[in-house]
């Protein structure tokens, strides 16, 4: 049980510019901080515990949110604009990204925490709604465009944002769109967006080789250079990352957020990347599904970027780079680091 008292969650107080308990700098710097993740870590002590001082402490951290780079506007309407307004637009080519460096109070996808859902939760009001909408819009135009390969939609998260980019990204936009009341233009468009995400990232659950359930960054006809995960330089895919995307795109479809029209196309690609954990266990025996590496190598040697796999299953894909025997199984849990 978290000392909220010594935390200090119940001092915390927000004023104009003030960052709370948000990085004020690096947003997009080395991770393990306490905003990174599904919820930051003030948001789900409060949910898990419901002490006041720990939902005083997602309140004012929220609000912090009002300094950053995300506050936009319609001109006309006053409005958070929606997708469908900014279509064809992005901070690449129609604005100038403003760099996260050591800048203050600047944003970054990969890295961004979840904002307004858990305020909202605390005290419903609409400016929570409109952060989280702000967020989404933000993270919605950073790039359009698909690194090598077609531009997609504004609203659409490609091989830029990285693969925890797409997963925090979807998060908000989820959190986003469930806020938004229905009467409201910002619902069906965050709605749309949601849709289009699923038909990009069923790209990869249709492609030939994605028999093994699992995605990677660069995709066929997208020939970005490839992580290298050995020597050789093989295609690589950051499972730690496709973890945290599977289950933010599970939570949309058990929420529903993508409306009852892009449901079955929602629940088809998340029952797809439900079965890479599935796979991963089932197929690695004698315990070595346990291994989970920082980075997979995908394919052999003579299948770089952007080619993905061929091998069968996850225990012969393994063979073409670990040939040792796994651990023991009554041994302990093994870690990527």
């Amino acid at each position: 049980t978290a000392d909220f008292a010594a935390l200090g969650y119940g001092s915390d107080a927000y004023t104009p510019w003030s960052t709370g308990r948000q990085r004020a700098t690096q947003m997009g710097g080395s991770g393990d901080h306490a905003s990174i993740g599904p919820l930051p870590q003030w948001g789900a002590r409060a949910l898990q515990s419901g002490d006041h001082r720990a939902w005083n402490a997602v309140e004012v951290s929220d609000l912090a949110m009002l300094g950053y780079n995300v506050n936009y506007r319609d001109a006309t309407t006053g409005l958070v604009p929606t997708f469908t307004e900014l279509a064809g637009k992005n901070q690449q080519t129609n604005w100038p990204v403003q760099t996260n460096g050591t800048e203050a109070m600047t944003w970054k996808d990969s890295h961004h925490p979840a904002t307004g859902l858990m305020g909202f939760i605390s005290r419903p009001s609409p400016v929570f709604i409109e952060l989280a909408q702000k967020v989404a819009a933000w993270n919605g135009t950073w790039s359009t465009y698909n690194d090598g390969g077609p531009s997609k939609d504004t609203g659409v998260f490609v091989a830029a944002y990285q693969i925890r980019g797409w997963a925090w990204c979807m998060r908000s936009l989820g959190h986003a769109t469930f806020l938004t009341p229905n009467a409201l233009a910002w619902k069906a468009a965050g709605q749309a967006s949601i849709a289009a995400n699923v038909a990009h990232f069923d790209e990869w659950r249709t492609d030939a080789k994605s028999h093994l359930s699992i995605m990677w960054i660069n995709r066929v006809g997208n020939p970005i250079a490839a992580e290298p995960a050995t020597s050789e330089n093989r295609a690589a895919t950051k499972l730690w990352q496709y973890h945290w995307f599977i289950s933010e795109v599970a939570k949309l479809a058990n929420a529903r957020a993508a409306g009852a029209a892009n449901q079955t196309a929602l629940d088809t690609l998340t029952n797809w990347l439900l079965l890479h954990p599935v796979k991963w266990i089932n197929e690695q025996p004698s315990g070595a599904w346990r291994f989970v590496p920082e980075m997979l190598p995908l394919g052999t040697a003579a299948e770089v970027s952007p080619a993905m796999s061929t091998q069968p299953d996850y225990a012969t894909l393994r063979a073409t780079w670990m040939t040792d025997t796994p651990a023991t199984v009554a041994g302990s849990i093994m870690s990527p680091l």
